[in-house]
């Protein structure tokens, strides 16, 4: 029988899990659940209720107590051990609830998510998008839904919440229509789907029928989109610059035009996300000079009210990091990414955001590393018991920064000393973890090459 997500018609496909593939998986999270509790194999295997040489099954799929205690040896969640052993992100399940009335239902999926309860807003929201209500109200609860699992870093299942409230029947309202197509945008852009983000945002800008909102924000996705892209490729990035600064300026000026019309709380960060893009777009055509751009950016990171403007102030951070990382080198380019990642870890502690902390540690990471693409960072790292726990925990939480965190773990050698200890008697996956069977991107670090048009 198909699965079905929280209120999502459609069938989740799992044809593509392969035993091998969880077998070093599954081989992975028990190396790190050894490191987490600084402990011996024997020790860990006590604790899992296991023979030390029998803690991996031949078919890969643990059974039941396995992950349950792995999960509390890592203090991760049972979903996070679940997507972190299987091929394909295992997607939230959940029954649907009585309603209680479309306004209080909603109201309680505010009023959770504003005490930071994101797994019970995450439960309160897929009542709303799988009720029996009318469908601008279902899809009221997928975007609710959606949005409650991106600020869980679960990036993969919001993208699939938002396409299944982009296929729902009968007569929604246009903006919520709209409204989901640009956050599936939003979610293809979070999730490093650059090319698609671009081509859904800007044909929501075309289309004069997009309410004004909605056009501001996809401007803004084909902005962002255009950025990033302009990161990764050389040789294009003037004419990315020229495209992305204009798909910056339209959104500014659209945001601007909606906040005569109504006041959204989120407006004044999607303002400054845009000012910080076009920092950036400034930069990389010369009309601003690096080191002017870089206090800019980092006097823009660290001022301003607490709360509200936390997450615009880590996009500055964000912005200052990318402009320092192609336009200076060596000592300059270490102490400046440096100053970056402190502000921008400390700004996810104070938010409690697992999306910023991987930010900032990948940032660390990087101003440690001699130069980019250098496989061994200049000195062992991280080296504290708390700083390596976070790091783990990090990599449960963001499916996005696991790559990154195993290379982190690589370069330090802490991974590597971790496997040498293991005795000669211990199964692993058929090998024993080995890079070899990991995606290109897992073991390079390297994005695959996308083309984008900048028109």
């Amino acid at each position: 029988m198909p699965e079905t997500i929280v209120g999502v018609d459609a069938p989740v496909d799992r044809t593509r899990s392969h035993d091998g593939r969880r077998r070093v998986n599954l081989g992975r999270v028990v190396d790190l659940a050894r490191i987490y509790r600084d402990c011996d194999l024997k020790s860990l295997a006590r604790e899992l209720g296991r023979d030390p040489t029998r803690i991996i099954p031949e078919t890969g799929i643990p059974k039941v107590d396995l992950i349950a205690r792995l999960a509390g040896s890592l203090e991760w969640s049972i979903p996070e051990v679940i997507r972190a052993i299987r091929s394909e992100p295992e997607r939230h399940v959940d029954p649907v609830g009585e309603a209680a009335g479309f306004e209080a239902n909603r109201a309680a999926v505010e009023h959770a998510r504003s005490m930071g309860r994101r797994e019970e807003a995450v439960r309160l929201a897929g009542h709303l998008a799988a009720g029996c209500g009318t469908p601008d109200h279902r899809a009221v609860g997928f975007i609710l839904l959606g949005e409650t699992l991106e600020s869980c870093a679960r990036f993969d299942e919001a993208l699939d919440t938002y396409r299944a409230g982009g296929r729902l029947k009968g007569d929604v309202a246009p903006v919520l229509r709209s409204g989901l197509e640009v956050r599936i945008a939003g979610a293809c852009l979070e999730l490093g789907q650059l090319e698609e983000a671009c081509d859904i945002a800007r044909e929501l800008a075309e289309r004069t029928k997009t309410p004004l909102p909605v056009r501001a924000r996809a401007h803004q996705v084909k902005g962002e989109a255009l950025r990033r892209w302009m990161r990764h490729e050389i040789a294009e990035r003037p004419r990315l610059a020229l495209a992305a600064r204009a798909a910056f300026r339209r959104s500014a000026s659209l945001h601007r035009r909606s906040n005569r019309i109504d006041c959204d709380p989120r407006r004044p960060g999607a303002l400054d996300a845009c000012r910080g893009g076009l920092l950036e777009c400034a930069t990389e055509l010369g009309r601003v000079p690096v080191v002017s751009a870089l206090r800019l950016a980092r006097r823009s990171g660290t001022s301003g009210r607490e709360g509200a403007t936390l997450a615009s102030q880590g996009g500055w951070m964000l912005t200052g990091a990318g402009i320092a990382e192609r336009h200076l080198g060596g000592e300059r380019r270490r102490t400046w990414l440096h100053r970056f990642a402190v502000r921008l870890r400390a700004i996810a502690e104070a938010l409690d955001d697992w999306s910023c902390r991987a930010a900032a540690l990948t940032l660390q990471h990087r101003a440690r590393t001699a130069e980019a693409g250098a496989e061994r960072t200049n000195a062992p790292w991280p080296s504290d018991p708390a700083e390596l726990r976070i790091l783990i925990r990090t990599m449960g939480r963001v499916a996005s920064f696991r790559a990154t965190g195993w290379r982190i773990l690589a370069a330090s050698g802490t991974l590597e000393e971790a496997v040498k200890s293991l005795p000669r008697g211990w199964k692993r996956g058929s090998s024993g973890g080995s890079e070899e069977n990991l995606p290109e991107a897992e073991r390079t670090g390297r994005e695959p090459r996308l083309r984008i048009r900048a028109d």
